[in-house]
């Protein structure tokens, strides 16, 4: 069970994360979500596919898109938007 407080997700190393997806000039986007791999499955199951620096050029590449939709996603680190604290021990 979730718990519904707001989590982001980064690389430990803090480079951006490129994440695949599509874009229309009508401004409508989506983005390409895949099996959560264990760093983001305890809290949800699904996440964006990631792309790495070098696969950018490849994602508009269709000899390629197909071996990009199946990669395994990288680790990342789960970042809680807040913690709520109390007053009181538990």
């Amino acid at each position: 069970d979730h718990d519904h407080q707001k989590i982001s997700f980064r690389y430990q190393n803090g480079h951006l994360m490129y994440l695949a997806g599509f874009y229309d000039r009508q401004g409508h986007y989506i983005i390409i979500t895949t099996k959560a791999n264990q760093s983001v499955a305890p809290y949800h199951d699904r996440m964006p596919l990631i792309l790495e620096p070098k696969e950018l050029k490849m994602w508009f590449d269709d000899r390629y898109v197909e071996d990009l939709l199946k990669k395994k996603p990288p680790l990342v680190k789960a970042h809680k938007a807040y913690e709520q604290l109390s007053l009181f021990e538990d």
